[in-house]
């Protein structure tokens, strides 16, 4: 492979890079199967030939997880770029579990098929190096009721003579003033208290805490051709892994019949549509449970599965 050349006032800066002092917000939406598997094909199977297979976990109870993310810190550990210093973020995204199998290897990853970002730099960091599909928006997180707001460009209706604009892709606003249940202070016993909470929900198999302090993210890396406008110049899978790295508490929700909850809000453009792409049906969307984590994590050097010849 060639040499990168480094620009002057360029931000892919190099990973390892670490983020520190989050809370993240997180909400188990119910989703479509059929919905869950076209991503799976559109992404992973169809681009590799199925050299890389993906396909969504729990097909009798498909869910996806919506996380919100406040990072009050995140930089670059690479000695040569560590001096940039650190900068705040937002980040609000989906994550589908899948199934995941390539040459003789097999695990558990997310597939990411939408994920807004208040920092330019993440941005090109996320998306040049790993391929996340990091979308810049405007991200407000806070108050009383708890509530947040993301707002992006989009395009409302099929329609050449209008003007693509800024507006809300995405809100959530908790509706409880009901306290969470506390997670116990040490990271294997929030887990499993987290886990037990999902498998009651889900019907998950015993899996041991250990498993989620680590998360997988699998990503469709590509780049359009300046030529060919079907075509793209370069096409990866590139898997990644966040580490949890500290932990400091947090609390979990559940939903009780018919009092209030938090609603999940996605308005439907021409642009975008999230809840049609995951199959989540129409707003509000009350989510299955949620829950609230303190924690910094750190996310190292990905790896490529395939490569498009």
């Amino acid at each position: 492979m060639a040499n990168y050349v480094e620009r002057d006032g360029d931000w892919v800066l190099r990973p390892p890079g670490r983020l520190e002092q989050i809370t993240m917000h997180l909400f188990l939406l119910r989703a479509g199967a059929n919905e869950l598997q076209a991503l799976c094909d559109r992404f992973i199977n169809t681009p590799t030939g199925n050299a890389v297979k993906a396909e969504p976990v729990f097909k009798g109870f498909p869910f996806v997880l919506l996380t919100v993310a406040d990072i009050a810190k995140g930089y670059s550990q690479d000695p040569d770029d560590a001096d940039h210093g650190w900068m705040t973020e937002r980040d609000v995204g989906f994550f589908v579990p899948a199934d995941l199998s390539w040459g003789g290897n097999a695990r558990v990853a997310n597939l990411l098929p939408y994920l807004y970002v208040d920092n330019f730099p993440a941005v090109l960091i996320g998306r040049e190096i790993f391929g996340f599909p990091k979308v810049r928006a405007q991200i407000q997180i806070g108050g009383t009721p708890w509530q947040c707001t993301v707002t992006s460009t989009v395009q409302k209706t099929k329609d050449s003579t209008k003007q693509a604009g800024p507006d809300k892709v995405l809100g959530v606003i908790r509706q409880t003033m009901a306290p969470g249940l506390p997670l116990p202070a040490k990271l294997d016993d929030a887990l499993t208290f987290l886990i037990d909470h999902l498998r009651q929900v889900l019907g998950m198999p015993p899996t041991p805490s250990s498993a989620f302090t680590k998360i997988p993210m699998v990503f469709l890396k590509q780049f359009r051709d300046a030529v060919l406008r079907t075509v793209a110049c370069h096409q990866s899978v590139v898997l990644a892994e966040a580490e949890i790295t500290d932990f400091r508490g947090g609390e979990l929700w559940l939903p009780v019949p018919l009092l209030p909850f938090f609603d999940v809000d996605l308005p439907p453009y021409y642009s975008v549509s999230i809840a049609n792409a995951l199959g989540l049906g129409a707003s509000p969307i009350q989510p299955l449970l949620a829950a609230r984590v303190e924690i910094d994590f750190e996310l190292g050097f990905g790896s490529t599965l395939w490569t498009a010849p």
